[in-house]
């Protein structure tokens, strides 16, 4: 159990000695399953973070085409990812939206995000709720405010004892806050953001289903 600021955010600074190798923190599939249904994808996806393929095979359950790459080659991938490429440089594909959790360092996230909004149609992003602040962000969300922002009430557990967690108990109890933040340009808004809460124990039954 968390007791101080510490041990909430052990492994998230950039030299922790706790920090994951390329910051590989594979998303649980029930944080993948509440995008899906809140901030609807398109059919065609291309996810370049994809790691084994955590969030590609969720969204190919519910029926997307999903096209996975990424830096680094991992055992036991859960669909087919082409390596290596990097994110930075991966060429515009035949796709309509981009879904991904980006590693952190060297302000990847931000880079990212403004690379693929001007490539894409939708670009959805699982993001630390930290990544609101900063002043480079800032002028991010000026220029391309998001259409939507779901915050996940309940924090998601980012476990490194399973592939691909299914039960709720490991993927729900993390210490760190999530949100998936969506630039949506199929449908046209004010430029005012929408932003939900969901809690995921409440969509577990639901997700199970699809699993």
């Amino acid at each position: 159990m968390a007791t101080n600021l510490t041990d909430i955010y052990t492994g998230v600074k950039k030299d922790d000695a706790n920090r994951r190798e390329n910051d590989f923190y594979p998303t649980p599939p029930l944080a993948t399953f509440v995008l899906g249904k809140y901030c609807k994808p398109p059919k065609n996806i291309v996810e370049p973070c994809a790691g084994r393929g955590n969030i590609s095979k969720q969204l190919q359950r519910m029926g997307h085409n999903v096209i996975s790459y990424d830096l680094n080659s991992y055992d036991n991938c859960l669909t087919e990812v082409h390596t290596p490429y990097d994110a930075m440089k991966l060429q515009p594909q035949f796709a309509d939206g981009v879904v991904t959790n980006p590693p952190y360092h060297k302000d990847l996230p931000r880079k990212l995000a403004e690379k693929f909004i001007s490539e894409y149609e939708y670009t959805a992003m699982f993001l630390r709720i930290t990544f609101l602040e900063g002043k480079k962000r800032k002028k991010l969300f000026t220029n391309n405010p998001p259409s939507d922002i779901i915050f996940l009430s309940d924090r998601v557990k980012f476990s490194s004892d399973h592939i691909e967690p299914i039960e709720k108990e490991d993927q729900i109890g993390g210490m760190i806050a999530y949100m998936w933040i969506v630039w949506d340009k199929r449908h046209s808004w004010s430029g005012l953001t929408k932003m939900q809460w969901v809690t995921l124990e409440n969509e577990y039954e639901e997700f199970r289903k699809t699993v």
